[in-house]
């Protein structure tokens, strides 16, 4: 089978930055000049691109610049434990052809890809960047102009946690939310008052999408009476932030000074072997303090998900997030779990001590072997049905204004109405698909 892998312009920038440092032959200087040229490079190239590849990531290693590496080691592996996206591909047997993107730039890409076969390029399977988030520009020029799905998929609101809210209900932990065109603070006593009735002692203020923003607008801890503190300052903070979303206000699930994170990585569906539990000592935060200074020291393991936990996350999964080649992120507590957080495209395989422990070269081999058994026509049609029914979903639950989640209960703080969250959910959805 064909594949094209797409490159994110990342790659490009740290050639031209260190290429008067790097030492290549007359031959592979010429396939750099080509990859920069934004021409398709053929499996024989691409081939001869992982060396290339291998020689940047080396040298940045062995200067320490070796935080530029992600987009890198996603391709290639860190070369020694896991081979990456690019070696898993050829080691199948698979033809890879490879493609620079840069912005508002495609040039001649249909061109070149009806040149790659006299037959066309329809049978061919595109991957997305892995070190990008969602890029309208990829997506409505593969899906509008090819004609083509593209793997993975992530479209806008898709990592709003107080989306999961709704999509993992009842399985989530108890949030307020205020959309970015709301203030907590003009709710407070309603907050403390459902607080003090739902027998919430301490919160966390998040950020409601996948930024990582946290060296400037941190997490922060907080009980009930300092909260009017802790909003405020997330909104001095904020501030001049673009897309920062809302403000999620969520009870914080520690037991005994430890906090019990497990993180699974999926696409379609939980990917076996992929599950990392993290245990997390917290120092005291009773009166409040940002998460990133309170943790004392942080453990991580492989483990095994139950199965009666995998079943009641595939389900959602493949309704709402078929196309996300991503992790989900949940807290047992209490011997109940509690999804938190679905991460990003770019913020998935990314850590290095997650990378460490984790069987990387099997979840890219699930992801490239699911794309395998799926048709492009069924796969293009699945993917704009489900982009329409997720952005439409989004919308609605964001009309609701400031809400409340417990369980399956749903109050809109603006009037008081009480709903419940699964079937607001499952009748929108099945209404639009």
């Amino acid at each position: 089978m064909r594949f094209l892998v797409i490159c994110g312009p990342i790659i490009k920038f740290l050639f031209n930055k260190y290429i008067g440092d790097l030492s290549f032959d007359e031959s592979l200087s010429r396939l750099i000049r080509k990859f920069n040229a934004q021409e398709i490079l053929l499996p024989e190239e691409s081939l001869q691109f992982i060396e290339v590849l291998s020689g940047l990531q080396n040298y940045l290693i062995t200067n320490n610049i070796d935080y530029r590496i992600d987009p890198i080691r996603k391709l290639i592996g860190n070369g020694h434990k896991w081979t990456g996206l690019l070696k898993v591909l050829i080691n199948q047997e698979e033809e890879v052809f490879l493609y620079l993107y840069e912005p508002s730039s495609f040039k001649n890409f249909e061109e070149q890809l009806n040149n790659l076969s006299q037959y066309g390029y329809s049978d061919i399977r595109i991957i997305a960047p892995l070190n990008l988030d969602e890029n309208e520009e990829i997506y409505s020029f593969i899906h509008d102009v090819l004609k083509l799905p593209i793997y993975p998929f992530l479209h806008n609101n898709l990592t709003s946690k107080w989306l999961l809210n709704f999509t993992f209900s009842p399985n989530t932990p108890k949030t307020f939310y205020f959309p970015s065109d709301t203030h907590a603070l003009d709710y407070i006593e309603k907050i403390k008052r459902i607080a003090k009735s739902e027998n919430i002692e301490y919160f966390i203020l998040k950020d409601e999408y996948d930024f990582d923003i946290s060296p400037t607008v941190p997490y922060a801890i907080t009980p009930l009476d300092k909260l009017d503190y802790y909003c405020a300052l997330y909104y001095e903070r904020s501030q001049g932030i673009a897309n920062i979303g809302g403000l999620l206000i969520q009870e914080f699930l520690a037991s005994n000074k430890m906090l019990e994170l497990y993180k699974s990585h999926f696409y379609m569906q939980i990917i076996s072997g992929g599950d990392i539990h993290y245990k997390t000592k917290i120092k005291p935060f009773e009166g409040g303090a940002f998460l990133n200074s309170s943790i004392e020291n942080i453990t991580e393991e492989i483990t095994t998900i139950p199965e009666q936990i995998i079943n009641i996350l595939n389900a959602p999964i493949a309704r709402y997030y078929p196309y996300l080649l991503s992790s989900i992120e949940y807290i047992i507590h209490n011997d109940h779990f509690h999804v938190i957080d679905i991460n990003s495209i770019a913020r998935s395989l990314n850590v290095a001590k997650d990378l460490e422990i984790l069987p990387v070269d099997h979840i890219l081999q699930s992801f490239i072997n699911r794309i395998k058994a799926e048709e492009n026509e069924d796969s293009l049609k699945k993917q704009f049905r489900n982009h329409q029914a997720m952005q439409s979903l989004y919308q609605d639950i964001r009309n609701l204004g400031p809400g409340f989640i417990s369980g399956d209960r749903l109050i809109k703080l603006n009037d008081d109405s009480e709903h419940s969250v699964s079937k607001f959910c499952s009748n929108l959805f099945t209404m639009i698909e």
